[in-house]
């Protein structure tokens, strides 16, 4: 979400980020061996890509900011 609203904002559309795909049931806990090692790994993985995502359009001025603002 954070690279979709940092390409909507550098384009001039105004946006409020609003969550609608949960990838977790919210009844997760902290802990190394909480969780199945293999949703661990694809969670990490989305995250890892996200992040390169984010920056990869910053340094090739598609976006703004690495991190844009959730409010503006």
């Amino acid at each position: 979400m954070p690279r979709a609203k940092a390409l909507f904002d550098k384009a001039g559309f105004p946006t409020i980020p609003w969550p609608v795909d949960y990838r977790t049931s919210g009844r997760e806990g902290i802990g190394l061996f909480r969780d199945n090692p293999a949703d661990s790994l694809q969670a990490t993985t989305v995250a890892i890509r996200e992040w390169i995502g984010l920056f990869a359009y910053w340094l090739s001025g598609r976006i703004d900011q690495p991190f844009p603002a959730p409010g503006g």
